[in-house]
């Protein structure tokens, strides 16, 4: 999700950008846009190749936990996992594949091949000098695509650095150290929310930056939804928004981002509706590779490859999931 903070001025802002939304419907979904075209993907999946990077020792996770939450989250946007409104299901699979244990992780570049890292040496793209993270994002996802908005790369980068994670499956609670503070997310919530811009969307709500309440924090102007709305402040977000899982606050612990809300459904189910043209998937073709972490429909099978396609590139950083202490879920 994007870096996000309170800036003065802000609820004024907010409370114009509500009123005028209020009159409306209940806010849609919100893609992520080349400019001019919104992204999608042409393929019937997504491959994702997962480098754990010591992850399962610097964070206590074992690998079965990291493995179960990567899986779980890419389901849940899954063919067989959403049914839309007319009773189908969407054309489009997240296929997540495991690497080999020993194998580095590749920078986070265009190269056609969509990778998940766990980045625990250095908080920053690629886990290189020169371009940190922000301290309290939980995780980072970049997706490249072409000026039509079909895209060609996404690779998601999680925070194993300065963040503690757990699989908080129901009855599980977060350890407790006395005299220690630790505030532990949940993997699988973030990594929902972070599956939902590998596909193609965006946040659900805006963070104005101090001086213009049109322009965001990252010098961006406020985008609209699929309604033709602005999307509102998300201090000041209403119900239907702050319930999406592609909004832009979560908290230590919160799992509801786990599960799709009724605009997170009427997204996928309209950019990859069944009857849309789509390619096969390449996995249908390709000679397996790997061990696959996924839940493969029908005739999909284990491991990919993918040559890289040319021409012109439109390239979009979407996402920090971000912790905010002590936030509350309307």
């Amino acid at each position: 999700m994007s870096a996000r903070g309170r800036h003065a001025g802000a609820a004024i802002a907010a409370l114009a950008v509500v009123v005028v939304l209020a009159a409306g419907e209940a806010l849609a979904f919100v893609r992520s846009t080349t400019g001019n075209a919104p992204f999608f993907w042409k393929e019937s999946c997504v491959p994702v190749t997962i480098y754990l990077n010591h992850f399962p020792e610097k964070s206590g996770m074992t690998q079965d936990q990291i493995v179960k939450s990567v899986a779980a989250a890419a389901h849940t946007w899954s063919t067989d996992a959403v049914t839309c409104d007319d009773g189908t299901s969407p054309y489009l699979e997240i296929v997540p594949t495991l690497a080999p244990a020993a194998a580095s992780p590749p920078v986070v570049a265009w190269d056609a091949k969509n990778s998940l890292i766990f980045r625990t040496e250095m908080w920053s793209k690629s886990g290189i000098p020169g371009h940190m993270y922000a301290f309290e994002a939980l995780a980072v996802t970049t997706v490249t695509a072409r000026a039509d908005g079909h895209i060609v790369d996404a690779d998601v980068e999680v925070n194993g650095v300065n963040q503690s994670w757990m699989n908080f499956d129901p009855g599980v609670t977060a350890p407790y150290d006395q005299g220690e503070t630790r505030e532990f997310f949940d993997l699988q919530n973030a990594l929902t929310h972070e599956f939902g811009h590998l596909i193609g969307l965006d946040h659900t709500c805006f963070i104005p930056s101090a001086d213009n309440p049109f322009i965001g924090t990252d010098g961006k102007p406020r985008p609209n939804d699929n309604d033709l709305k602005p999307i509102p402040d998300c201090d000041a977000a209403p119900s239907d928004v702050s319930q999406t899982v592609m909004f832009n606050v979560t908290s230590p612990g919160e799992t509801s981002q786990r599960y799709l809300s009724k605009d997170d459904r009427d997204a996928v189910c309209t950019i990859y509706a069944a009857s849309t043209p789509h390619d096969a998937c390449v996995l249908d073709t390709a000679t397996p590779a790997g061990c696959s972490v996924g839940a493969p429909g029908p005739g999909r099978r284990a491991g990919w490859a993918w040559g890289g396609p040319a021409g012109a590139l439109a390239v979009a950083a979407a996402g920090f999931v971000l912790a905010r202490r002590g936030a509350r879920r309307g």
